[in-house]
């Protein structure tokens, strides 16, 4: 039975071999140092032949679609994301480091609460109770109210409204609350900002203000490990 006719395998052997790999070609295996591991492909209707020696097309249409997965998710070491250890800084650079929560201050209404800072969110949120839209002009106006930590003096403001914002309900439900957005000056340490913010009665949070990425963007590092890292700035309540 040896002119039997036997039907064309492809061998695969993978082998281990540091910083180099191998593809096969019609003129054998080339050896491209990238990677760390070496493919050799033969056939065994060609006993006689060294592993690797396979025509020109079969070979490297085989070889490439092998190797072109194991190229796309091989992760080095050198593309791992660099660890920045703030340690007690409380800046870097240009960067002003902040905690998990922190201090800010309304300097508008003379009014210190405490607030989570919130990465995740665009916007940032502050508490405000009896909230009244109505229109000044032909423009959209918002009465509220906000009071300080001890709630001994309450404060009643208006403001022009920027816009009005579909904030998404906690807990996963798919129903959106409009809350006004109007402009303010939020002070963290001895940065201020005059961005715009949400308001909403945030009783039943933690947190009466909510830091977002419109206050972060660009001028703070957040230190996740720590908490009111600046000092409140006192400010005098403007005439």
């Amino acid at each position: 039975m040896g002119n039997e006719h036997r039907p064309q395998v492809t061998e695969l052997a993978i082998s281990t071999v540091p910083r180099a790999i191998g593809i096969v070609g019609g003129e054998g295996i080339k050896t491209l140092k990238e990677n760390d591991m070496a493919l050799q492909i033969g056939s065994t209707n060609e006993p006689h032949r060294s592993k690797g020696r396979l025509s020109r097309a079969t070979g490297w249409t085989i070889g490439l679609a092998i190797l072109l997965p194991i190229f796309t998710h091989v992760a080095r070491a050198d593309e791992a994301p660099k660890v920045l250890r703030l340690e007690q800084k409380l800046v870097h650079g240009e960067f002003m480091v902040i905690g998990e929560a922190e201090q800010v201050t309304l300097p508008e209404y003379k009014v210190t609460w405490p607030a989570r800072i919130d990465t995740g969110a665009t916007t940032t949120s502050v508490h405000a109770v009896d909230i009244e839209m109505f229109e000044r002009d032909g423009a959209p106006w918002v009465r509220f109210k906000i009071s300080d930590a001890d709630a001994k003096e309450v404060i009643e403001t208006e403001k022009k409204v920027v816009r009005i914002a579909q904030i998404k309900k906690r807990g996963g439900e798919e129903a959106t609350q409009e809350r006004p957005v109007v402009t303010m000056d939020v002070r963290i340490g001895k940065v201020d900002q005059r961005i715009d913010v949400n308001l909403t009665d945030r009783r039943d949070f933690e947190f009466p203000i909510l830091i977002g990425r419109n206050f972060l963007d660009g001028i703070a590092l957040v230190d996740v490990s720590r908490s009111y890292i600046q000092e409140p700035q006192k400010s005098e309540k403007s005439e």
